[in-house]
Formats: C-alpha cells, structure tokens, sequence
C-alpha cells in the first residue's frame, strides 16, 4: 500500500474509532460508575495515525440518596460528545476524500500507461 493510501487508511479508521467511542460515552451516559472513553491519535512508524482509547480516570458526581447510599454517576458531558462526534465526522470525511483523489490519479496514470 502506498504512503499516500495508507495515510488516509489510517485517517478513517482513527476517526471510526472515535465514533466508536463516542458512541459508546452516549449510550453510557446513564450508567451509574461509567467512565468516558476518550481517543487520542499519535503518529504512526510507517506514517498516518494511530488511535489510541483511555478510559478517563476522573469520576462522575456522587450522590447520597435518602438512606445514605451513595452512587457515583457517569462522567458523560453530552455537549462533548456531540461535538466529539462532529469533529469525527468531518475528520472521515476529509481522509475519505484523500483516498478518493489518490484513486482517481492512480486511474489517471494507468489510463495513460494503457
């Protein structure tokens, strides 16, 4: 695979994998101890990204019921995750559109050789 293809490989499965997280933070927004998955990307050897998932070490709100229970609520801030989800969109899309003018100029060349 070439540099330029494995770039944009690596672009959408780093941002698959923060949807996947983001996804997930949402879904667990309720769960009572859950704690966000957040995505962090780094370079990779060969080039592109690697993603990378952590759980948050900071911990939701307590709260004490009536008989002193305490529970300690997911750390999910929504508004983030929404923004989150946005950003990883767009990032998708941005290495979706890299693979796909890579293609058209490898097509564009071997049309040329034939």
């Amino acid at each position: 695979m070439s540099s330029i293809s494995a770039v944009g490989v690596s672009g959408l499965q780093y941002a698959s994998t923060r949807l996947q997280a983001t996804a997930s933070n949402v879904a667990n927004v309720q769960t009572d101890g859950y704690r966000v998955r957040r995505v962090t990307g780094s370079e990779a050897p060969s080039g592109g990204v690697e993603a990378r998932v952590r759980i948050d070490g900071r911990a939701g709100v307590t709260t004490v019921d009536s008989n002193g229970d305490t529970t300690v609520r997911s750390n999910v801030d929504l508004d983030r995750e929404m923004v989150d989800s946005r950003e990883a969109v767009y990032i998708y899309a941005a290495n979706a559109a890299v693979l796909r003018r890579y293609d058209d100029a490898v097509g564009f060349f071997l049309n040329k050789l034939a």
